[in-house]
């Protein structure tokens, strides 16, 4: 995850329109990476509620994907494109720090 916020930060900067998609791919490619962590993860945290905890990780991903359309829409509006790019290399940075702090790798609930 950190490599796709990383080369996301090269979007704006690309030479021109290929480099810019090649970048976006390679962005997606490794952030793809990530995705059976979080997916194999709810039955390893509660087993008994794995049913729950999927659909508190589906609520909370899908009102990032509603909110995504407002939020970049305003930033490339009022700052650029690259604003853009920048927050979402950010909130991934985030996100990869909050589990450095944070993640265990542990049962929660039997």
């Amino acid at each position: 995850m950190r490599w796709s916020a990383a080369v996301l930060l090269l979007v704006p900067v690309a030479p021109g329109p290929a480099a810019t998609v090649g970048a976006l791919c390679v962005a997606m490619f490794l952030l793809t990476g990530v995705t059976p962590v979080y997916a194999a993860s709810a039955p390893q945290i509660a087993p008994r509620y794995a049913g729950a905890v999927v659909g508190i990780q589906s609520a909370i991903a899908n009102l990032a994907g509603v909110l995504a359309p407002v939020v970049i829409g305003y930033l490339a509006k009022s700052f650029g494109w690259a604003s853009a790019f920048w927050l979402t290399a950010a909130v991934s940075t985030c996100g990869i720090v909050v589990f450095l702090a944070f993640g265990k790798a542990e049962r929660l609930v039997e």
